[in-house]
């Protein structure tokens, strides 16, 4: 079984980059608010734009990151952690988008259902797109839209 998603890894590489940013705003902040004399009336927004910048995208991400998509034999399923969620045969794909509106893979099958992954890095998605059509035994039926 190969499972694309997010992984804790990605999550903590964003948490880091969020959180340096955040300690930025936060040193900005404070030094701007003693200079000006501002820092104890604006002590609530001093503290709760840093800290929004620094733990709002990993969570947002980290929730969206729950969900990957896994390839078991001739099988494609989406999977809530580690429940399976739908499942469809690989024979069923006819199109994968890898730049979707909301989601960032979209694949879309015979019967007009799609799977939606709303979180996954660029590189993995290249290679779930890879993957896919490396098992599908008509990759030319797959419309890819990268």
């Amino acid at each position: 079984m190969i499972t694309y998603g997010m992984t804790l890894k990605d999550v903590f590489q964003i948490a880091v980059i969020t959180g340096t940013l955040g300690l930025i705003v936060l040193a900005i902040e404070v030094g701007v608010g003693q200079a000006h004399g501002t820092l104890a009336s604006h002590l609530g927004m001093v503290l709760a734009v840093p800290a929004a910048i620094a733990f709002g995208p990993p969570l947002m991400l980290g929730a969206c990151g729950l969900t990957a998509i896994a390839l078991v034999d001739d099988e494609i399923q989406l999977r809530l952690g580690h429940r399976v969620i739908d499942r469809r045969p690989i024979t069923d794909l006819t199109g994968v988008s890898l730049r979707g509106r909301a989601a960032a893979v979209v694949l879309r099958f015979k019967d007009g259902s799609r799977m939606r992954l709303f979180a996954i890095p660029v590189p993995r998605r290249r290679a779930l797109c890879d993957a896919l059509l490396a098992r599908a035994p008509t990759p030319g039926d797959i419309i890819v839209r990268r």
